[in-house]
């Protein structure tokens, strides 16, 4: 019989429901399962009813590593709490039974239907904003730091910096922090009404196409070349001494202020081409980020 229903699956030619009670799953979770998971697989839904606390959880424990997929599990009583941190996102709901499922929930909601708001749209912004923003960590240090391991080579690998260290500390807490902070508080790619209308715009994100392999080697391969770009630009523009008016020539410290100022520039210019939502905050604080680093210049150079 199973090898029948296993037959329907790949065409799906009929719709299978299936219902089990907790004396029946006893058996089937410790006996039985792999063929309790292959019926699963061929049911569009499964109900256990008359089920202890620790069923549910087995139940999910079950699903969870016999389909290696993210598992969820959402309830709203004290006897749905271990099921619900047996799954890798949990969900309580406030409801009459008590708050101890939303105590040991990841997330916490007052109706069920409020399920397709936070998977939907709340679920899509914050892989979108997280999936963003660790790529682009990456890439902006490595736009930055690369120009030291690109200078190693020129000095002898003395230990040398190219930058001055004020600018290195002061690179990661000022002068490109906020950028990437507002982005990972505003940034949306639809509107809600869109996705609420249409939330099979959430398989995309479902399937992980914002943070691949692919799409991480790609934003290496962009702070690689702009750190390139950055470091030899700036060797190439001071390759013959630069003499200053006062007879002096431009130094080590007058290449590396260079080098900083056009990868701070390239990193914030980068975010400016991410970025989809834009409000006066984001522009402001993206013209402030770079407003400091130049007040940061005048300042340090006068003294």
């Amino acid at each position: 019989q199973l090898a029948r229903v296993d037959g329907m699956m790949p065409g799906h030619e009929l719709d299978l429901g299936m219902v089990i009670d907790g004396h029946s799953l006893g058996f089937a979770l410790h006996d039985h399962t792999e063929e309790f998971l292959r019926l699963g697989r061929a049911c569009r839904s499964v109900i256990c009813c008359r089920v202890t606390p620790l069923q549910k959880a087995l139940v999910v424990r079950v699903v969870k590593q016999g389909e290696q997929k993210v598992s969820l599990a959402i309830g709203d009583g004290a006897n749905d709490v271990s099921m619900i941190q047996e799954a890798h996102v949990g969900v309580g709901i406030f409801g009459k039974e008590g708050t101890q499922a939303a105590r040991a929930s990841d997330y916490a909601i007052h109706q069920f239907k409020f399920l397709k708001r936070l998977l939907c749209i709340h679920g899509r912004y914050s892989y979108l904003r997280v999936a963003g923003i660790i790529q682009y960590s990456f890439y902006k240090n490595m736009t930055f730091t690369l120009g030291l391991l690109w200078f190693s080579f020129f000095n002898g690998f003395t230990g040398q910096t190219l930058y001055d260290a004020w600018t290195i500390t002061l690179y990661n807490i000022i002068f490109t922090s906020l950028p990437p902070f507002l982005y990972g508080i505003f940034e949306k790619d639809l509107n809600d009404d869109v996705i609420a209308q249409y939330p099979q715009v959430y398989m995309r994100m479902q399937k992980g196409k914002l943070f691949t392999k692919q799409t991480f080697f790609i934003w290496v391969l962009d702070g690689l070349w702009h750190s390139l770009v950055v470091y030899f630009a700036s060797m190439f523009l001071f390759q013959d001494e630069s003499i200053f008016h006062n007879g002096r020539t431009s130094g080590l410290w007058v290449m590396g202020t260079l080098a900083s100022t056009l990868a701070i520039l390239i990193v914030n210019l980068r975010i400016i081409l991410e970025i989809k939502t834009w409000n006066l905050l984001i522009a402001l604080v993206i013209l402030l980020s770079l407003m400091m680093y130049i007040l940061f210049l005048i300042v340090y150079n006068s003294s």
